[in-house]
C-alpha cells in the first residue's frame, strides 16, 4: 500500500513539474516548407484558392480517402470554407476557411481542429526560371484550444515541425505531380500557358496607327486615359494593354486600353468597354517590342493545332514597359490569343 501511495506521488509529482516546465516553453508553432513546382503562377494558384480540388493533392486525403467533406460558401477565395470528419487520427474533423486571397501570389487560410484550437495557414507562390517556389506555413499559438489542453501541447510542439512538415512536403509533391501532368504548349520558343480569364472593364482608344509615331502616338493616349482614371478616383487595374486588329503598310490599328475597377463613363474618341470572361492562350515575351509580330502567326498556328477558334483580336498586356524599366532586354510583354473550344 505503501509503495503505490509513493508511486502516485511521484506521478503526481511528475506531472506538476512537467506543468510548471510548460510555463517556459513557447506557444507559438511555426512550420514551413517549399518547393519550386514546375508550373506558371497562374497554373498552381487554382487548386490552392478552391478547396474542391484539395482532394487532388492533399496529403491527408490519401490518408483516409472515406473523409467526408461539407463545401459552404464561395466557390473559391475569401468566403468560401469546408468542413471534414474523418475516423482517421491524422485526419480528425475540423474546419477550413480562406481569409485572404491575392491571385497567383498569396493566400491566408484558418483552420479550427477539433481539440486542437485553430491554426493559420500561408501559400506564398513566387515566380522563377525554373518555375514557381510555393511556401507553404503554418502557425499556431494555442488560440482557441482548451485550457487544460495546452500545457500538455506544448511538448506535442516540439515535434510538430518533423510530423507535419512531413505531410507539406507530400502535398507540395503531390502538387508538382499534377502540373507534371498538364500539357505544354510553346508559341516559337517560348512556353505558352492556357488562362481562365475573368473579363475586366477597360477604358480605351482606337486608332490606326502609323508605325513611324506608333510609341509617341500610344503615349499619349495612356496619359489621356490615365487622367481619366485619375479623375473618376479610380487607379488602373492590371498592366496597360493594346488590342491589336491588324496591321498592315506599317500601320497599326489598335486599342490602347487601361483596365479599370469599374465602368467609367466616356465621351469620344476614349470608350469604356469590357473584356469579356472566357479563354486565353498566353505567352510571357522578355524583350524589345520589334520581336513580337514574330509570335502572332506562331499563335495562331499552335491554336489551329489544338482545334481551337480565335475568340477576338490578340493582345498585349505591358507588364514591364519604357515607363518602369529603361532596359528593353527586361521588358516583359504577355501576348494573349483569346479562344473557345
Amino acid at each position: 500500500m505503501k509503495a503505490i501511495k509513493i508511486t502516485l506521488l511521484s506521478f503526481l509529482g511528475l506531472l506538476i513539474l512537467l506543468v510548471i516546465v510548460s510555463f517556459f516553453m513557447p506557444s507559438k508553432v511555426h512550420v514551413e516548407r517549399s518547393m519550386v513546382i514546375t508550373a506558371h503562377p497562374h497554373q498552381i494558384f487554382p487548386y490552392l484558392n478552391n478547396f474542391r480540388k484539395w482532394v487532388e493533392w492533399s496529403s491527408w486525403h490519401k490518408k483516409d480517402s472515406t473523409t467526408q467533406y461539407t463545401y459552404s460558401g464561395l466557390a473559391e477565395g475569401p468566403g468560401s470554407s469546408f468542413a471534414w470528419r474523418s475516423k482517421h487520427p491524422q485526419v480528425g474533423i475540423g474546419e477550413m476557411k480562406i481569409l485572404e486571397s491575392y491571385a497567383d501570389t498569396f493566400i491566408k487560410t484558418k483552420m479550427t481542429f477539433e481539440g486542437m484550437g485553430i491554426s493559420y495557414s500561408y501559400f506564398k507562390l513566387a515566380e522563377t526560371d525554373a518555375g514557381t517556389k510555393v511556401t507553404w506555413i503554418m502557425e499556431s499559438n494555442g488560440e482557441g484550444m482548451p485550457f487544460y489542453f495546452i500545457p500538455i501541447s506544448k511538448y506535442f510542439n516540439l515535434f510538430m515541425d518533423q510530423w507535419l512538415g512531413k505531410d507539406f512536403e507530400e502535398g507540395l509533391a503531390l502538387l508538382q505531380g499534377i502540373m507534371a501532368k498538364l500539357p505544354h504548349y510553346h508559341i516559337g520558343d517560348y512556353e505558352a500557358e492556357i488562362r481562365d480569364f475573368p473579363g475586366l472593364d477597360y477604358i480605351g482608344i482606337r486608332e490606326k496607327i502609323p508605325g513611324e509615331v506608333l510609341s509617341q502616338q500610344m503615349n499619349a493616349h495612356y496619359s489621356t486615359l490615365e487622367n481619366i482614371v485619375k479623375n473618376a478616383n479610380q487607379v488602373p487595374k492590371g498592366a496597360p494593354f493594346t488590342i491589336n486588329y491588324f496591321a498592315r503598310n506599317n500601320v497599326f490599328d489598335m486599342m490602347v486600353a487601361l483596365g479599370v475597377q469599374s465602368p467609367i463613363s466616356t465621351t469620344a474618341p476614349v470608350v469604356s468597354k469590357q473584356l469579356p470572361a472566357g479563354k486565353w492562350m498566353l505567352v510571357k515575351y522578355t524583350g524589345g517590342y520589334s520581336g513580337i509580330s514574330s509570335l502572332y502567326q506562331k499563335g495562331f498556328e499552335l491554336l489551329a493545332s489544338q482545334n481551337l477558334k480565335p475568340s477576338g483580336a490578340p493582345m498585349e498586356f505591358y507588364l514591364v514597359n519604357p515607363a518602369m524599366e529603361p532596359d528593353s532586354n527586361k521588358w516583359i510583354t504577355e501576348v494573349v490569343f483569346p479562344f473557345i473550344e
